[in-house]
């Protein structure tokens, strides 16, 4: 079985004037909103093998945060900067490259991609994914990540922090 849990980052503060947006940083409710995911993954033991990040301040931050709360060593997240500004398809690609090892992927990064990807490659789709909201897609009858590619992906869960 192979599960994909896709994490839009958290919510960020608003681009000022000199603020490029790949530059924005996570705001202060953002960051206790990863911290509750965080926790609340570590709780019920879904943690990833791997975590792909965008090289954007607050999708970093975001895997940052949720390493920290799950234990996931920092060194060992993978920062992709083409996460920043891709196409669903090569969010596949990635996650079809993906070695065998690791049964369980992480992918922190942005909309419109994240939400665009969950219509394409999931049974159920989602409209839309709003920030600091974390998905888990579950691939139960499949061994590799090559063999994702011609099926749809189940969202077993999906969790918002609440305040």
């Amino acid at each position: 079985m192979r599960d994909l849990f896709i994490l839009r980052h958290a919510e960020a503060v608003i681009a000022k004037n000199n603020t490029a947006d790949f530059d924005r940083e996570l705001s202060n409710d953002g960051v206790l909103e990863v911290r509750q995911l965080g926790r609340k993954s570590n709780e019920m033991h879904l943690l990833p093998s791997v975590i792909y990040s965008s090289s954007a301040r607050r999708a970093l931050t975001t895997a940052i945060i949720f390493a920290e709360e799950t234990n996931f060593p920092q060194d060992k997240i993978v920062v992709l900067p083409k996460l920043y500004d891709i196409y669903p398809d090569q969010l596949m690609d990635i996650i079809l490259e993906t070695s065998d090892d690791f049964s369980k992927v992480m992918v922190v990064g942005h909309n419109p991609v994240l939400s665009v990807f969950l219509n394409l490659y999931t049974i159920e789709g989602i409209v839309n994914l709003p920030t600091g909201t974390l998905v888990q897609v579950e691939y139960p009858n499949n061994e590799t990540w090559q063999s994702i590619k011609k099926t749809k992906g189940n969202i077993k869960a999906i969790w918002k922090p609440q305040w």
